[in-house]
């Protein structure tokens, strides 16, 4: 059958919906800033990543600026996000996120189990270049340099030195 997106979901319902994260406990310990009022504060906020994704279907570097924090139909979604620590479900040392989203009385939900950039789950060269470009926009230096980085070998020899300051 079709799969639909959680936002797709969340669209389809009118923004009318009950929304849960449910995840490792840990994650709720470092990311569960509620309400960010600053770029830092959203970036380790787990509901407003899941109210600016379903809002907006971004979350990249824009949705931690002033005017994205200001966005009355994400902080009104980002109250809705219910942050649910679920230890049993992904064990002791696990990671990973239930996202479910309620629509005419049914559940959707999504799992990832795995997170890009994790031990064990390194992103390609094309994922790192493009996550660089998101981040970096148009500049064709920073472009130029950004490529040469994420393409060069990886030279370590004994002849490196690397300062230290106290």
């Amino acid at each position: 059958g079709e799969q639909l997106s959680l936002r797709h979901v969340y669209t389809a319902a009118g923004g009318e919906n009950d929304i849960r994260l449910r995840v490792y406990p840990e994650a709720i310990t470092y990311c569960g800033n509620r309400a960010p009022r600053s770029g830092i504060a959203a970036q380790f906020s787990l509901s407003h990543g899941v109210a600016a994704m379903l809002v907006t279907g971004d979350l990249g570097p824009s949705q931690f600026s002033t005017m994205a924090l200001a966005n009355a139909q994400v902080q009104r979604v980002e109250a809705l996000v219910q942050l649910q620590p679920e230890p049993e479900h992904f064990g002791p040392n696990g990671r990973g996120a239930v996202l479910e989203v309620q629509c005419a009385g049914h559940w959707y939900s999504q799992e990832v189990r795995t997170i890009e950039g994790d031990a064990g789950c390194p992103p390609s060269t094309a994922q790192r270049f493009a996550k660089f470009t998101q981040y970096c926009g148009a500049n064709p230096a920073a472009l130029a340099l950004g490529e040469r980085l994420l393409t060069a070998p990886l030279n370590l020899d004994s002849s490196l030195v690397l300062e230290t300051h106290s």
